[in-house]
């Protein structure tokens, strides 16, 4: 049934590629995909474009298409899909103000997918977000190189006159440009990037973190950036890969980092929340990679001058297969070098504790979001600072919710507030 679903809205989605004719970002890498689809969309869509981004996750075989259907916020059953392929037909069939450029994610979780994708939608801009030396989703590939491979087959896809948009930062991404016969442009934070992240802070007040700041500069130019509300560089490479993308099309330099100022970070993405006791909260439950976490410690650990402790709770990161030990190991390993209380959640917060204590820190370690949510209650206080983190599955916006100082604010700032997730 999935299957017959999936080559029905792909044939559809291809009828309206090729009716549209709309310019397509293709996004894709083992992290920061939906931050940076988020940042490309606040830069185009300043412009006179109509500008449209897939929504949450869609970047699989049935998202995907769907994603070029309609602008769709989430699924539902039956009645649902009905309705999504009676759409489809109707967009194809008939003339409708449909986008003049698409922002699609070509999702990875096995060898084969974006080849799939791509043969639904071939991108006029491909941007690859990074690799990282254990990608998620690695337990379905036989090496980092081959995760590496498969992403790399967004830049095959690239149309003849197509850009590929590449992170400098990650030596697997950055090698990709390497006999590709088309336009590279890189961006991040090395000093030779076209598009180059310079004088990144993560910036406090009074004891309190507020958000980052930094400069785009490309050549000639450099304007000063300032996001408020989250923390750590997965924002600072969002923009600059954003602008990168935006100067494809033509847009103004300083206009696009001005856009970039102005966008709202996604929900679970590194958010500061107010916790209770006058503590505060670094969300960044939406997903887990190591990179993402280890970025993420990175992130509290550069937060000098803070009143309170630094307190971190991790969720297990799933889908790493043989490299999942070590990675938790070092995750343990890297919490436990400076924060005051590591809490590990699950199976493999077991990995996480075991090694923070030889760091001679206090550990605890709970077998659920929930129960980690009820312990962190019982011990903030006054000015501390907790970063949050796991795997969607492990789900710690539970453990967030708990110390939300307005909870009542749950459904308008954590990941997966409605449906059956709230069941879960």
């Amino acid at each position: 049934m999935k299957k017959a679903l999936a080559g029905i809205l792909a044939f559809l989605a291809r009828g309206i590629i090729s009716k549209y004719k709309p310019k397509i970002v293709g996004i894709t890498g083992s992290f920061g995909k939906s931050s940076t689809k988020e940042a490309v969309f606040a830069v185009l869509s300043s412009g006179r474009k109509k500008v449209r981004r897939s929504r949450g996750n869609f970047n699989n075989e049935l998202g995907f298409p769907l994603s070029i259907i309609g602008d769709f916020k989430k699924t539902g059953g039956a009645i649902f899909w009905l309705k999504a392929i009676l759409k489809g037909f109707y967009v194809w069939l008939f003339k409708v103000d449909y986008p003049d450029i698409l922002i699609l994610e070509y999702g990875a979780d096995k060898p084969g997918d974006i080849k799939y994708l791509g043969r639904i939608a071939r991108p006029d801009v491909a941007i690859i977000t990074g690799i990282s030396d254990i990608p998620v989703h690695i337990e379905f590939y036989a090496s980092i190189e081959e995760v590496a491979k498969e992403k790399s087959a967004l830049l095959k896809l690239l149309k003849q006159n197509g850009t590929a948009v590449l992170n400098a930062d990650d030596e697997l991404v950055s090698k990709m440009a390497e006999g590709l016969d088309r336009d590279t442009i890189f961006f991040g934070f090395n000093p030779e990037a076209d598009f180059k992240v310079a004088q990144f802070s993560n910036r406090l007040s009074e004891g309190v973190p507020i958000g980052i700041s930094f400069k785009l500069e490309t050549v000639g130019k450099s304007v000063p950036v300032v996001i408020p509300g989250t923390i750590g560089k997965a924002q600072g490479y969002a923009g600059a890969a954003a602008v990168a993308c935006g100067s494809i099309f033509g847009a103004n330099f300083i206009e696009s980092a001005g856009a970039i100022s102005e966008y709202n970070p996604l929900s679970g993405r590194a958010n500061i929340i107010e916790g209770i006791n006058n503590s505060w909260i670094i969300d960044d439950t939406y997903n887990a990679s190591p990179k993402a976490v280890e970025e993420a410690l990175s992130a509290l650990k550069s937060l000098s001058g803070i009143i309170g402790r630094k307190i971190v709770a991790l969720g297990g990161m799933k889908e790493l297969g043989k490299y999942s030990d070590e990675a938790h190991s070092l995750v343990g390993k890297m919490a436990g070098s400076f924060a005051d209380i590591i809490i590990g959640v699950g199976e493999e917060g077991k990995i996480i504790v075991s090694e923070a204590e030889k760091g001679g820190k206090k550990t605890m370690w709970f077998d659920s979001s929930v129960k980690t949510g009820e312990a962190l209650k019982k011990i903030i206080r006054e000015g501390d600072i907790v970063l949050i983190k796991g795997s969607q599955s492990v789900r710690m916006e539970h453990a967030v919710k708990a110390i939300m100082k307005y909870p009542e604010k749950a459904g308008k700032l954590l990941v997966r507030q409605y449906g059956n997730w709230l069941k879960e």
